[in-house]
């Protein structure tokens, strides 16, 4: 009877030896940091860089002013559109009158010395009969039109160098871009971010345009490669102002990587150097666990999303419910393929 009592308690005391392992195991088992896995795979890297451009007229027309006549009125401002046949400034008649004037006698006088002249004499005389027929004939206009200037063309000022109260000289002019022309972007990039780019897009309000380079120059002083696109229909950019700030954003697809995995798996240490964690097994009082190990890795190239690495890694921790620490206990939950 005694005996068997022994028995009974030693039994009991194995039981409560094994709930309590039991339960102990369950703790652990649901204390575990679990991952999910994936492996690197042959890819591209794909990289965006976005830099600030500017939009600029192609077609810029320069209207140089006679000198020596007073400004009277301004009828635009640089940055402003106007339409065929608006006015865009006023001069003093009389002292564009007396200019027309002086243009006919001196085209008088240059007509003479033509016809006077040896051949040579008469080449360069004809010459300056030429141009000055054009001053001639711009002056007959602004006299006729009582001082006003008129846009010949739907444009849009792109500089102007006088204010009313003005008295002309041989500098004074209105530039502007032929807004039923064309235009074109200019944009630089930091030589660390050159790539050999593929696909290039000019961005700004109201529009989206594939942009082709015309030409890259590279700015040694400045380390910094400076673009300029083929031509675009003005038409296609709403609200052109020219000089006005664009957006660029070019892409450039890699070779392909033998190994690449995401960019959310790399740790970065204060050092610079760079790590991943992968899963292993080893053997333990209960059998076979899983546990997690640094790795260090050499980053090739990287874009927003991906990093390509120098070899390929097969257990990799894409996703933990907590930080990892090395040699730590884990649970695989699922892996990614």
């Amino acid at each position: 009877m005694a005996r068997r009592r022994v028995y009974l308690f030693l039994g009991l005391i194995l039981l409560l030896v094994a709930v309590c392992t039991v339960v102990s195991f369950k703790n652990e088992f649901a204390g575990l940091n679990r991952v999910s896995l994936s492996a690197t795979a042959p890819n591209q890297i794909r990289v965006n860089v976005d830099v600030s451009g500017v939009f600029r007229f192609t077609d810029i027309e320069k209207l140089a002013l006679p000198a020596d006549c007073r400004v009277e009125e301004v009828n635009v401002s640089v940055g402003e559109n106007f339409e065929e046949g608006q006015p865009l400034l006023r001069l003093n008649p009389d002292d564009a009158a007396i200019l027309y004037y002086q243009a006919l006698l001196q085209q008088r006088a240059l007509e003479e010395q033509r016809d006077q002249g040896d051949e040579i004499r008469r080449e360069l005389t004809g010459h300056s009969l030429s141009k000055l027929a054009e001053q001639t004939a711009f002056l007959a206009e602004l006299w006729q039109n009582e001082g006003v200037v008129y846009a010949e063309v739907p444009g849009q000022v792109t500089e102007l160098n006088v204010v009313p109260g003005d008295i002309t000289t041989g500098r004074s002019a209105l530039s502007y871009g032929n807004l039923e022309g064309e235009g074109y972007f200019e944009w630089t990039v930091d030589a660390k971010q050159y790539r050999p780019f593929t696909e290039i897009t000019g961005q700004g309000e109201g529009f989206s345009l594939e942009l082709k380079t015309a030409s890259r120059l590279y700015l040694e002083e400045k380390r910094i490669y400076r673009y300029a696109s083929k031509p675009v229909p003005v038409e296609s950019v709403q609200n052109p102002v020219h000089g006005m700030h664009a957006e660029i954003q070019m892409r450039y697809f890699s070779d392909e990587y033998p190994a690449v995995l995401p960019k959310s798996s790399i740790v970065t240490e204060g050092d610079g150097s760079t790590y991943v964690f992968v899963v292993k097994e080893r053997d333990s009082f209960l059998g076979v666990e899983s546990y997690v190990q640094k790795v260090g890795v050499t980053v090739e190239e990287q874009d927003g999303t991906n990093a390509a690495v120098l070899a390929p890694l097969e257990g990799l921790v894409v996703h933990s419910t907590r930080p990892l620490t090395d040699l730590e206990k884990v649970l695989m939950i699922d892996e990614e393929l």
